[in-house]
């Protein structure tokens, strides 16, 4: 089973992908894996490496190099694979199951100004801030409405949204 878990910046998927691989599950934060995760120039469809801070996500897109993605899903015959990209449904062919983590704009708030997860601080600039705090409804909506979704309330304790990502996927 291939499992794509996404939700809005600060939403947890990188906690919860760290959470499953401390229980022994194949388990990827794709943001964090140079030449998986990509940037493209949406005026010139060039692919360049992680635009610097503040990242203007109308000059740029985030997606999978999809090959490198299909490498990563063939690892395990039950692979769970986290990001948020502008190119998602492009690739839900290939995940049996889509979970997206929700959550509210003040725990997004929150999350994103105190966290030490992501690499790059994404979220922390105030101009990057105020760009995913006012999509936030929209993105979640987005995201709510692909094929077969599992929307998890991932405010609750980190253990908590692990043990609700297993129990509705049935493992």
């Amino acid at each position: 089973m291939k499992v794509l878990i996404s939700g809005d910046a600060g939403s947890g998927k990188t906690a919860v992908i760290q959470e499953l691989v401390n229980r022994g599950y194949t388990a990827y934060s794709t943001e964090e894996l140079p030449g998986v995760n990509i940037h493209i120039v949406k005026a010139t469809g060039e692919i360049v490496d992680r635009p610097p801070a503040p990242v203007n996500y109308s000059v740029y897109s985030a997606s999978w190099d999809r090959a490198k993605l299909i490498d990563l899903l063939e690892s395990d015959e039950l692979v769970f694979i986290a990001d948020l990209n502008s190119h998602l449904k492009d690739f839900y062919e290939l995940f049996d199951k889509f979970i997206v983590l929700t959550i509210d704009k003040e725990t997004q708030r929150h999350r994103l100004l105190n966290r030490t997860s992501n690499p790059y601080g994404y979220g922390k600039h105030p101009e990057e801030l105020k760009a995913i705090l006012e999509y936030h409804d929209r993105m979640q909506v987005s995201l709510l409405q692909a094929p077969g979704v599992i929307g998890i309330n991932a405010t609750q304790p980190l253990t908590a949204v692990a043990d609700e990502c297993i129990r509705r996927l049935a493992l």
